[in-house]
């Protein structure tokens, strides 16, 4: 049930049939936003109505968690790939192995 529409909210979502040169220009705005509402208030968070309180609270942000496939992921967090020396998405010290002639 968690995965229905309206429990998704993508922050960055790439246009165009390839990858983005520069992911980082993505994601710049979205993370630029998201410390600015972080900051809000002196660092209390941003001002909500609370309906069941009858009364405006102060809400903190927080960035919880980054998902992508394989492959985006490697756009996301800067690392080799699984075509590289060292694919393994976890940071392991397991070399890869590469087949001659492929």
């Amino acid at each position: 049930t968690r995965y229905k529409k309206i429990h998704v909210l993508p922050a960055v979502i790439s246009p165009g049939p390839h990858k983005p040169k520069n992911s980082d220009s993505y994601l710049f705005r979205s993370f630029h936003h998201l410390s600015a509402i972080q900051r809000e208030n002196n660092n209390a968070g941003i001002h909500v109505w609370d309906f069941v309180q009858n009364k405006i609270i102060l809400s903190r942000i927080i960035h919880l968690l980054t998902e992508a496939d394989a492959l985006g992921l490697v756009e996301v967090d800067g690392r080799v790939g699984h075509h590289g020396a060292q694919g393994c998405r976890i940071g392991c010290p397991m070399k890869g192995r590469h087949k001659p002639s492929s």
